[in-house]
Parts: structure tokens; C-alpha cells; sequence
């Protein structure tokens, strides 16, 4: 159930939206594939709410999950997240050395990354209103190589 909340904030947060045919992959983009490619487990995740760039402590939340409760599996064409025997799978495009885009059909969400101490620093930023802004951070540790 947590996953398919998470999953629906990402969807309806994400602002970053893009309608391309599949663009060959960027020589940084292969880079990228390369280094998550492999089951990843969740270690957090931090969603923050602004309204008028205040952070609303009521509408943020930071959840802590345990080893394997929710993971994210990256393959060459598909980001698969599975929770509580629960499992989605969404095309994902490698466009560059530090993003990603995934999303189901055309419309595709863009995920920012970095690497942190062996762990992957996934950042997703959406405005939902001319007031609100939503800010979500995923932190993930590799558990399985593909």
C-alpha cells in the first residue's frame, strides 16, 4: 500500500513531462544505465511541500523504510518498484550522466540523481501551483547487480 502511495505522489507531482520517441542514448546516458543498472533498496523517502517557498510542515513527510521493504529494480528499459508483493513496472530513458526519465507510455517523469557515499540521491521537483511546490528525495542503497 505505502508503494502505491509513493507511486501516485511521484505521478502527480512530477512536472517534468515529455512526449519524444525513444532518442539514442547519450554515450553519459550509457554511463548512467550502466551504474544503476541492478535492484536498489529504498532507505527514505522525504517529501517537502512548500506554499509561497514556506516549507508546510503539515502537507511534508519522511518516511524510513527497512532493508528490501521497498525496492527499485533498474533494467536497460524498465524501472520496476515492488513493496508488499506489490510490484509496478515504467519504461525508463537514460538521457544524461546525472537524469532519467520514466513514466508509463509518453508521458515520462524526470528524475535528477547523484551519488552520495554508495548511495543513489534521487530528487524529483514539481511546481503543483502557482503557490506550491513539491520537493521529493529518494535515498537508496544497490543490493543485486543485473
Amino acid at each position: 500500500m505505502r508503494l502505491l502511495i509513493l507511486l501516485f505522489v511521484l505521478f502527480q507531482f512530477s512536472s517534468c513531462k515529455k512526449e519524444d520517441s525513444d532518442p539514442p542514448l547519450p554515450a553519459s546516458g550509457k554511463e548512467l544505465q550502466t551504474k544503476l543498472l541492478g535492484k536498489w533498496s529504498v532507505e527514505n523517502v522525504d517529501i517537502k511541500e512548500y506554499e509561497n517557498d514556506v516549507l508546510d510542515p503539515s502537507s511534508s513527510e519522511n518516511v524510513d523504510f527497512e532493508e528490501n521493504e521497498f525496492t527499485v529494480e533498474f533494467k536497460k528499459d524498465l524501472v520496476i518498484f515492488t513493496s508488499g508483493g506489490e510490484q509496478d513496472e515504467l519504461v525508463i530513458s537514460y538521457d544524461s550522466k546525472n537524469s532519467f526519465r520514466y513514466g508509463l507510455g509518453n508521458e515520462l517523469y524526470e528524475a535528477e540523481i547523484e551519488f552520495e557515499d554508495g548511495k543513489l540521491i534521487w530528487k524529483e521537483k514539481a511546481t503543483v501551483s502557482s503557490v506550491r511546490k513539491v520537493e521529493i528525495t529518494i535515498t537508496l542503497h544497490k543490493v543485486a547487480n543485473n
